[in-house]
């Protein structure tokens, strides 16, 4: 019964769906539990059946930047390939213990994500490199379309 009855009052206070002669303070009536429920549920899910716009203005998709692309793609396939020397330099003892090699070698963990940190038991021999250019692939397409956003944005100010 008190679920029934906190359930309908929470449905009433959003849609503003009521029982005739019934205000909240009061408990309801014995056997009117389901069918006030019903009606606060009908009513709630015809008044949602038709979409309402979340944005009135839409956003406008810039064209695709292949230069934009191709540059940070460049880019981080150098660093991605830098930080997995700086890593494997570290697992052979060879690497130093300098702040620069330090840096280098934990951020071969964000270069290698995703392919490797969730298909790692996939990559093996030639796979691991192809893993790494899908990453920088990936990282180059994120950025890009991080700026492209950006520069929509400062295009309708």
């Amino acid at each position: 019964m008190f679920v029934n009855l906190y359930f309908y009052i929470f449905i009433q206070s959003l849609h503003g769906v009521g029982i005739p002669g019934w205000t909240s303070d009061e408990p309801l009536p014995a056997g009117r539990e389901v069918p006030a429920l019903q009606q606060a549920l009908t009513v709630a899910c015809k008044r949602n059946a038709t979409p309402q716009p979340v944005f009135k203005q839409k956003m406008k998709i810039t064209q695709f930047n292949f230069k934009t692309f191709l540059l940070t793609t460049i880019v981080c396939g150098i660093l991605t390939f830098v930080t997995l020397f700086a890593a494997a330099a570290r697992d052979e003892g060879t690497g130093g213990n300098g702040l620069l090699t330090i840096t280098l070698e934990k951020l071969f963990y964000i270069f290698r994500f995703p392919t490797h940190t969730l298909f790692f038991q996939f990559m093996n021999g030639s796979m691991f490199f192809i893993g790494l250019i899908i990453n920088c692939l990936f990282y180059g397409l994120v950025t890009e379309r991080i700026s492209s956003f950006y520069k929509s944005k400062e295009s309708k100010v």
